[in-house]
Order: structure tokens, then sequence, then C-alpha cells
């Protein structure tokens, strides 16, 4: 048996920059278009800023396509464009 250790945190209110995709890899997708925002606006540390994602839609019948949504923390200077939706959570 294993001693795994197991906590539970609270997270504080968070800023985040949001990307979403739809398609056959929506993870792929969407981490693509958050890292080339954050890179190109120079927040791409993954030692300050938290990565979260998460599936938004099950798939149709019949149909390949699912939804996923990723978010990066951002700080209150940051304004969405680009693809980037901010949101507070």
């Amino acid at each position: 048996m294993s001693n795994l250790k197991v906590r539970i945190e609270s997270l504080p209110p968070l800023r985040v920059a949001s990307f979403h995709a739809f398609s056959n890899s929506p993870e792929e997708d969407a981490l693509a278009a958050m890292k080339a925002w954050a890179t190109a606006k120079g927040l791409y540390d993954l030692a300050t800023h938290r990565v979260f994602g998460f599936d938004t839609t099950d798939t149709a019948p019949g149909s390949t396509k699912r939804g996923y949504e990723v978010w990066i923390t951002v700080g209150p200077d940051v304004q969405g464009d680009g693809g980037a939706v901010i949101k507070e959570f």
C-alpha cells in the first residue's frame, strides 16, 4: 500500500487568458494558441504563470470533434486580444 498524501487547497481568485478549441485535436489546438499568444507577450513562463485545461463539450453522435479550453494566469495589466478572452475566476 502506498503512503499517498492528498491535500485540498483553495485557490485565490484568478485572472486568466482563455483559449478555446473545438476540433479533432482540441487539447493541442488550444494549447498551441495559448503558447503562441503568451510567448509573443513574454508571458510563457510556467514558473510564474499557472496553466489549467479542461474539456468543454462532449462529442456529438457521429462526430469526432470535441471542445477544450486552456487558461494561463495573467496580471491586471494584460488585455485580451489575438484570440485570448480575459476571465476572472
